[in-house]
């Protein structure tokens, strides 16, 4: 008889017993993914650089359109990401995109799938801050990108 009033006793006890759980979900920051829209048919073969010719991300897709625009669909390591800002461009170098800036104005951070120009090569980004430099090569780069990648996608 005993037994029964200790195992009921032990089952009550249990069941008042509180077992307090806390799950720590820690935040997992992942690459982000960007469109670089470049005027021509760039070689690009994997790399995203910075002018350091350090690895920041890379090349995941490049398509050009009929009209001769190529989108290059680009990831950019977490680590990385605060320099993707509205005055970054990049231009095509031995196959890899290079990050660059417009200007030494501060940028405002870009979101994630926002589009930015890019150049077949070095000289035609300094042949853009050319004509650019007039009516500001910042506003006029991001309108150009937008332009460009509305005409190569319909």
């Amino acid at each position: 008889m005993y037994k029964y009033i200790l195992l009921a006793l032990a089952l009550i006890l249990q069941g008042c017993a509180t077992t307090s759980s806390t799950t720590v979900v820690e935040e997992i920051q992942t690459d982000k993914i960007y469109n670089v829209v470049i005027e021509g048919k760039p070689e690009l073969t994997g790399d995203v650089k910075n002018e350091s010719n350090v690895v920041i991300g890379e090349v995941l897709t490049n398509k050009t359109s009929s009209s001769g625009v190529t989108v290059a669909k680009i990831s950019i390591e977490q680590e990385y990401d605060e320099i993707i800002q509205t005055n970054s461009v990049f231009y095509a170098n031995d196959g890899d995109l290079v990050h660059t800036k417009l200007n030494d104005d501060e940028g405002e951070a870009l979101e994630e799938g926002d589009k930015m120009m890019g150049f077949t090569g070095k000289t035609q980004l300094y042949w853009h801050k050319t004509k650019s430099a007039i009516k500001g090569a910042t506003n006029a780069t991001i309108s150009k990108a937008q332009e460009l990648y509305k005409g190569a996608t319909q």
